[in-house]
Parts: C-alpha cells; structure tokens; sequence
C-alpha cells in the first residue's frame, strides 16, 4: 500500500503586538485583534546589528566635513648606548701625514747644499806656517791678502782636524761666498748618517773693527730664520776656538772684499 503524501502545514501567522499564531489567512488577530500586517513593536523587534570598524569606515562618507586630525611623528627613544662616531680613519690619516712630513724634513736635513764644493785636500803643516805668518806681516804692513776660496776651505781643512766624539764625527768645513757675506757649512757624520749645518755672515763694523753677523742659517737644505743661528753653531760646533787667530785679523783688516772666486783682505785701506 502506497503512502499518502502528508499535505504541507499551513504556515501560523505569529500576531506581531501579542505574539499569538493565528491560523492562516487571518487578517487580525483572534487574541488582541491586532491587524496581523502593521510592523512588530521596538520591544518585539530584534536589535540591530553592531557595526564594525571596517564598515563603519565604508560607511563613513568620503566627503566629511570634519577636518581629521594632523599626524604626529613616533616619539624617539634616546638611548644612552648610541654609537659615537669613528674617528680612526681620520686619526689614521693624521699620523700618515706626520710620518710623511718628518721623512721630508729628515731628507731636507740630510742633503747637502746645493753648489756645496767638494772637499779639498788639506794642506801640510809648513804651508799652514807660511799662510799665518804671512798673514801677520800683511796686517802690519798694511798691504793686502788674497787667496782663492779653493784655497780657504783647503786650509780650513788643514786647521780644523776631523775628530770623533763618540757616534758624532766632524768630517769638514767649507766657506762659499754669498751675496753680502759669505756661508759657513759644517759637515758631521752622526751615526754614519751626514748633518750639514749651516750659518750665513755678513761683515759689519762694530766697535771700530770688522766682525761678523749672522743673517741666516740652514740645516742641510731646510732654511732657517737668524735665530736659529746661535742653535745650528752649536750643532756645527764652536769654530771660534780653532780659528782664534784668523779672527783677529779679520778685526785688524780695513776692507774685505768678496768675489765669487777669490777673497781678498786689506789692512791699509780706511773703512768705507
């Protein structure tokens, strides 16, 4: 035996004032005779839904007339710990260039001077004997010497005898004219390494007499101002002693005149 469709139920119209469910094509309620049509009460209704960030901000229209409020930056942490700067690079740089500036004063120091003569051979002791009395007979006669430079730093090189002291040798001591004056270079060897000092003269008249000031001086090819000369003579050592006698005739001389080949002392002339 075949089963017999069940008919469908009718829907119950649900009275929206009172709640009642009132049969189907009933147009008010058979309870509270509320028309079944007209729109549950607030209490009967269900809440609305809560919005969401996100479609609040969909919702929200895009020309609003309320300015929104400025951005402001993250506030910043200063932290004791920070990093400081490297200043090795730069300090690097400032000991190469120290280095660099003591190689080219030790370089300028070690030359020579530029047009420095070569060193002569000394003379023997009787031609040393015959230059100084001959000198003093000159100063007492009045009459006049000359000899060429050649000839002065030979007998330079005769009286001022290369001695040692310790890591220091003095080898030589050459006098080269100048405009004015002429220069005196002193030559030692320190540690085998040259040193050439020098000093730079002119002649001047003090006290009645010729002598000699120091207008320049000079350690190998680093200039020097004329203060520094009292300090390059102490490192070419004290030559007044060794030529004691020379420098008296140079007080008792009337003119001296100096060439580029030869000098030439006057002991009759009066001083100009």
């Amino acid at each position: 035996m075949a089963d017999t469709p069940v008919p469908p139920t009718p829907s119950l119209s649900r009275c929206p004032v009172c709640g009642f469910e009132n049969p189907p094509a009933v147009l008010y309620c058979q309870d509270c005779g509320a028309k079944l049509t007209i729109a549950p009460p607030s209490y009967l209704q269900p809440p609305p839904p809560v919005p969401t960030p996100a479609t609040t901000a969909e919702a929200a229209p895009l020309s609003s007339s309320k300015t929104s409020p400025p951005k402001t930056k993250p506030p910043r942490i200063l932290s004791m710990n920070r990093e400081r700067p490297n200043f090795a690079f730069a300090f690097s740089l400032l000991r190469l260039a120290i280095y660099a500036a003591l190689i080219a004063l030790t370089v300028l120091i070690i030359r020579a001077p530029a047009n420095l003569p070569p060193a002569e051979a000394p003379m023997d002791a009787t031609t040393v004997g015959e230059i100084r009395s001959g000198l003093e007979k000159v100063s007492q006669n009045g009459s006049t010497a000359s000899a060429p430079w050649s000839r002065v730093n030979a007998y330079l090189a005769t009286v001022l005898v290369p001695t040692s002291a310790g890591a220091t040798k003095f080898v030589r001591a050459v006098l080269m004219p100048k405009p004015g004056g002429f220069a005196l270079t002193t030559e030692k060897r320190v540690l085998g390494v040259p040193i050439y000092s020098t000093v730079i003269y002119k002649l001047v008249v003090r006290a009645g007499h010729l002598d000699l000031q120091a207008t320049g001086a000079a350690l190998g090819r680093l200039p020097l101002p004329a203060e520094a000369a009292p300090i390059v003579q102490r490192i070419g050592g004290d030559l007044t002693g060794a030529l004691a006698l020379e420098t008296s005739f140079l007080k008792s001389a009337r003119m001296v005149r100096l060439s580029p080949d030869a000098v030439a002392i006057d002991f009759g002339r009066p001083r100009p």
